[in-house]
């Protein structure tokens, strides 16, 4: 990848290139080239958009949407050899392939568009056909804000978001304008986030001419996607693995798993490489999930994969409820209500021997029924345990049924600051928020408690928000059939 700086005067060479085509052509659409430069340059240049160079052919699929700024991308493919420069300088004064709007009888364009509001359906229909042949190549379309007023644009979000498609990534360039003047003034959009977030898509917010920031958003992105697809490996593997052993607590295990696939594979729980141990601890106080850690400890190594394997088939030193004797696994824990005072001992003792060393306490929301819960915290608050973060999983759920129904907890978050303790919202399935979330909880250098808002037996329609799923239960070939589909 070349450096930023490199990357800010290739898309300055590309406006000014643009430029003088349009200004012998004379027609075109320079605003909407020059709102997207940026965009097409990080995706490009920064490697995002694999290219075998061998074969002198881009791998993954870029859709330009509003087809009327396809050109951006012809300087591109130029550099890259694609294009033939012939072409390039034919344009404006000879017959030449390229045309104001792309079509795919140009090398590299891989969609004829300027009809708006279709290519992200496009887009979709190529992602689950490289889904279905087993292709590793992923899709980007990049649309115009101006496409969110195309009912067709969110017919084919919830099409993408029902097909789970996270091969396919879609770039919305919001400049605030369309031929008729002001969004705001047309149709007001805003807060596109939320409309977007509203379909339980991922959505990243970036300054789209930053070029230092559209390199790390879309390093975010991809790292987003894989996070998603172990979080869903993971939720595989053990549903198999409680299939033969027929016993386990999926609906809780599967709730914490974003939170836990984020904790430990975005490194906010220190790692030894060398010595294959982590530095910090990470308590389960809801012991019952605490296999929700085997596969991440086996992915580290600290799981050996014969354990693993042996789970359910042999002696194995892997159980329903975790142990000390599992390596990586730093509590025994199971009787609810006591991790939040161990956590609070590991923090003191950390401290007052000056290792710099955190904890990680996850309790489930039954937990504050609990008075030792309450005790601990304000334990943990009057020795100002900075090197303390504890994760409320709240599923709203416990085995008798809904905690509102037993005995209501709400509002949480007021019931935790009162006690002075710094208390931060997310929810426990939006990997982009839990990053940032736990971004937010390092840099508070404070006591904190991370509320995490959950479904319990998320990913699987059959155990989502159901109570007896709290426990394993008998299933028949159908219901198997209809969860592994799910869950693939």
């Amino acid at each position: 990848m070349k450096k930023i700086n490199d990357l800010e005067n290739l898309a300055k060479k590309y406006r000014r290139d643009l430029f003088e085509k349009l200004l012998i052509i004379k027609q075109g659409h320079p605003g909407s080239i020059f709102s997207m430069i940026e965009i097409v340059v990080a995706l490009y240049h920064g490697g995002f958009v694999n290219y075998d160079s061998k074969k002198n052919i881009f791998f993954d699929k870029v859709l330009i949407s509003k087809g009327h700024a396809t050109a951006t991308l012809y300087p591109i493919l130029r550099d890259f050899g694609i294009l033939p420069k012939k072409e390039w300088d034919n344009w404006g004064h000879k017959e030449s392939v390229l045309r104001v709007f792309g079509n795919n009888s140009i090398p590299g364009i891989d969609v004829t568009s300027g009809s708006l509001g279709h290519c992200i359906g496009v887009g979709a229909g190529m992602a689950i056909s490289f889904k279905r042949s087993k292709q590793n190549k992923k899709v980007f379309v990049i649309i115009s804000e101006g496409e969110l007023y195309e009912g067709s644009t969110w017919e084919a979000l919830l099409l993408a978001k029902h097909n789970k498609l996270d091969n396919l990534n879609i770039i919305i360039d919001i400049n605030s304008l369309i031929i008729l003047g002001k969004t705001k003034d047309c149709v007001n959009l805003n807060p596109i986030k939320d409309k977007i977030s509203g379909l339980d898509i991922n959505a990243l917010e970036v300054d789209g001419h930053n070029l230092s920031d559209l390199i790390s958003t879309f390093e975010k992105s991809k790292k987003i996607n894989d996070l998603e697809n172990l979080a869903k490996k993971y939720r595989r593997e053990l549903f198999e693995k409680l299939l033969i052993i027929k016993q386990g607590h999926l609906g809780s295990i599967y709730s914490m798993m974003e939170t836990v696939v984020t904790l430990y594979h975005c490194g906010f729980v220190k790692f030894d490489e060398k010595r294959k141990k982590f530095s910090d601890r990470v308590l389960i106080s809801k012991g019952h999930a605490t296999a929700a850690l085997y596969p991440i400890l086996r992915d580290f190594g600290l799981v050996q994969e014969k354990e693993w394997n042996d789970w359910g088939h042999k002696s194995s030193l892997l159980r329903v409820f975790g142990n000390t004797s599992i390596p990586g696994i730093d509590v025994t824990s199971g009787s609810l209500g006591h991790c939040i005072g161990v956590g609070a001992g590991m923090a003191i003792s950390h401290k007052r021997t000056q290792k710099n060393k955190k904890v990680f306490v996850i309790i489930s929301e039954g937990e504050l029924y609990e008075g030792s819960t309450w005790e601990a915290l304000l334990f943990a608050k009057h020795n100002k345990l900075d090197n303390l973060t504890v994760i409320i999983d709240i599923n709203s759920l416990i085995i008798l049924g809904k905690t509102s129904d037993c005995l209501n907890l709400d509002p949480i978050k007021d019931k935790i600051t009162g006690l002075g303790i710094k208390a931060l919202e997310v929810d426990g399935h939006n990997l982009n928020d839990l990053i940032s979330t736990f971004e937010t909880s390092k840099k508070l250098g404070e006591l904190n408690c991370i509320l995490a808002k959950t479904i319990k037996g998320k990913g699987c329609s059959l155990m989502e928000n159901k109570k007896h799923w709290h426990y394993y239960n008998q299933l028949s070939k159908e219901e198997i059939i209809q969860v592994r589909k799910e869950l693939s």
